[in-house]
């Protein structure tokens, strides 16, 4: 006959078990998880529609109907005082959950276009 001694003991090693194989399970499936979820190496190119205002240039700026995260981390290529609403831009970065963030942009203006084609 059980006791609540030894009821208390199976469920503890259960508990342990299932704790061990659960984290073990987690463990290797996370790389896969994680590799999935990140598209690199992507560009956005087009007009900028929103940008943010109070913390400008960080934040998540609308660019040709997608949205693009700027951090502290994102590096200017151009005059970066001329990113703001309605500016020609071209970004390269990476995805996330549908968000892609800036790793650097490019912004491009008419004097560029004028130059390029001399």
């Amino acid at each position: 006959m059980y006791t609540s001694k030894s009821y208390n003991s199976v469920f503890r090693n259960q508990y342990r078990v299932f704790f061990l194989v659960a984290s073990s399970v987690m463990f290797l499936l996370l790389p896969l998880i994680s590799a999935h979820a990140a598209e690199k190496d992507k560009e956005i190119s087009g007009t900028v529609d929103i940008a943010p205002g109070l913390f400008w240039p960080i934040g998540i700026w609308k660019v040709e109907n997608n949205r693009v995260m700027v951090t502290e981390q994102t590096t200017f290529k151009g005059d970066k005082s001329k990113a703001i609403f309605g500016a020609n831009i071209s970004a390269k970065g990476y995805i996330v959950d549908g968000i892609f963030t800036a790793v650097e942009i490019e912004v491009r203006t008419n004097e560029d276009h004028l130059i390029a084609n001399k």
